[in-house]
This record gives structure tokens, sequence and C-alpha cells, in this order.
């Protein structure tokens, strides 16, 4: 029984230390930071029935990857509830998000602060493509 015990508590062993023998060697070659962040302008019009499902499918891959999400919504005027619906889903999460009115947002200075953005309109079909887990 303690020889059972004894094996069990080595393997954990084992494992802690290959846990931190490979974040050492991330850290090492720097890429602990590199690829650990997901960038999507979504641009949205009137997408309340979408935008949640939308986030949710971003936040779970960000998630998957272990990633960090950063969310730039440009928003067209919409009249229904997709802004605060975007408020309410990542008020509590770690997902950054940015909101620009659509009338007085600049695409050079909205592009300039990422480095890799995948754009995404939600009105138009063949962005859909670029959602995880739908193309």
């Amino acid at each position: 029984m303690l020889l059972t015990l004894g094996l069990i508590l080595a393997c954990y062993a084992a494992a802690i230390a290959a846990v931190h023998a490979i974040l050492h060697w991330h850290k090492k070659r720097g890429l602990d930071t590199a690829g650990r962040e997901l960038e999507y302008v979504l641009v949205t019009k009137q997408n309340q029935l979408q935008i949640e499902w939308v986030i949710r499918a971003l936040m779970m891959y960000a998630g998957l990857r272990g990633a960090r999400l950063r969310l730039t919504i440009i928003d067209d005027h919409s009249t229904d509830l997709t802004i605060p619906i975007v408020q309410r889903l990542t008020l509590d999460r770690s997902v950054d998000v940015w909101i620009v009115d659509a009338s007085g947002w600049d695409p050079v200075a909205v592009m300039q602060h990422m480095r890799h953005p995948i754009r995404i309109r939600l009105n138009e079909a063949e962005d859909w493509a670029k959602i995880p887990f739908v193309g």
C-alpha cells in the first residue's frame, strides 16, 4: 500500500517538474508572449441576435488557446441591444474591449494598436467563416 502511494506521489512530482521545465524553456526562448493575444474587429449594425454567441465563441476559442482576447467593436448606429449585450458579456471577463462609433472612427488609428487583427463584418455572409467553430 505504501509502495503504491509512493508511486502515485512520484508520478505527481514528475508531472510538476515537467510542467515547470516546459514553462522555463518557453520563457527562455521568448515564447511566453508570442501568440498569446487574439485580436478581432467586429463591425456591427443591429446584431443583437448574433453578438452574444459570437463573443462567447471567441472567448471560448481564446480560452482553449490560452490567449487573451482583444475585441474592437465598431458599431454602425445600432438602435437595438447590441452594445449593452457586449458590455454585459465582457464586464467581468478577461477581455479587452474597445467600442467605437462607426461615424467617428479612424481605421488607421484602430488598426495601429493591433498586431494581427481579424476583421469580421457581422452583416456580411462571407465574413462568418472567420468566426471559430463556424466556418
